[in-house]
């Protein structure tokens, strides 16, 4: 069909889109009405297709215009026959927001209790990092979709924590996909009441994503605290360095790997990696000046060379490494 056919009788063929759309019937037609709107270019390209593909596009498009249409007959519908309804979703959503703000600080609460009594008990309190982790896997549990995760919630406001558990251990096993976040959002959740379940946890993420930074820190840290493991630890150190992404997590491998070696009672080589430790973190504390966190990462370290020097029996450069991490 000649596209001046198609156009004879309008002046202006774009402001009548939908007759045009009715007079698609056959390959040849399309191509001529698609030449008809865009002359020219559209040819070699279209030459090119065989006509099943140009039937099987146009339908697309008529899909895309119905589709559209719809869409927008149906809002006027709803503004027409509801006038209220959208202004009173904003408060809805609102009021949604509320309410999962209400059950993280709930169940950031309740963990809290939880990390008090077994403090009591003796078990080490959660790092800044550890603290930092718990708190953005409470988030997330509060706010997981998954059936499971909302039972572990309630469970774990009820103080079921064991059933609590049990939920996130299944829905991790279950969930291939995000099986490593899972096995992570719940280390992170028990690691300041059950260290042990901790350690497992982070166990299987790093079975899963061995290259993930904090998932080998977090092993290396557990390793050495909960098990005892010295010799597992310096591999996660180890293994946590290589996944280091930046200075500061560089800096934390290697504070972590001192930590190991001054448990084997190798001082030395503790008060070695410590100093070079410091040395990072007084440069990133330099540069960064407003950071509160660089600020902290260098006290911590002033007292982990502090400390080491305290046991090698050099009182005296313990006393200006504490004096230091004071000041800072």
């Amino acid at each position: 069909m000649d596209p001046e056919e198609i156009n004879s009788d309008a002046t202006d063929p774009v402001e009548q889109p939908l007759s045009w759309l009715a007079q698609i019937t056959d390959a040849a037609t399309v191509r001529a009405f698609v030449e008809g709107y865009f002359p020219g270019w559209t040819k070699p390209f279209l030459d090119q297709l065989p006509d099943l593909a140009i039937l099987l596009l146009s339908l697309f498009a008529i899909a895309l215009v119905l589709l559209g249409a719809w869409k927008g007959a149906r809002v006027l519908w709803l503004r027409l026959s509801n006038p209220d309804g959208y202004r009173a979703a904003l408060p809805a959503r609102r009021e949604d927001a509320d309410a999962i703000k209400q059950e993280i600080a709930a169940l950031t609460t309740q963990i809290q209790r939880l990390e008090a009594a077994t403090t009591e008990a003796g078990t080490p309190s959660l790092s800044a990092e550890q603290a930092d982790m718990r708190d953005v896997a409470v988030v997330e549990v509060a706010t997981d979709p998954a059936p499971a995760a909302q039972r572990a919630e309630e469970k774990l406001l009820a103080g079921d924590v064991k059933a609590a558990i049990a939920d996130l251990e299944g829905l991790a096993r279950s969930d291939m996909a995000s099986a490593a976040q899972r096995w992570r959002t719940l280390g992170a959740l028990v690691a300041g009441f059950d260290p042990v379940k901790s350690l497992e946890a982070y166990t299987e993420a790093f079975k899963l994503d061995p290259g993930d930074f904090w998932t080998c820190h977090q092993l290396a840290v557990l390793r050495q605290r909960v098990g005892g493991d010295l010799v597992g630890a310096k591999e996660a150190a180890e293994r946590a360095s290589i996944a280091a992404s930046d200075d500061r997590e560089r800096m934390i491998a290697a504070a972590t790997s001192g930590d190991v070696l001054r448990e084997a009672g190798d001082l030395a080589a503790a008060r070695e990696r410590y100093e070079k430790v410091i040395e990072v973190s007084e440069r990133l504390a330099r540069d960064n000046p407003g950071s509160a966190q660089a600020q902290h990462d260098l006290s911590v370290n002033y007292d982990r060379l502090g400390d080491v020097l305290c046991e090698a029996g050099d009182l005296a450069a313990a006393r200006e490494r504490y004096q230091e991490g004071l000041e800072v």
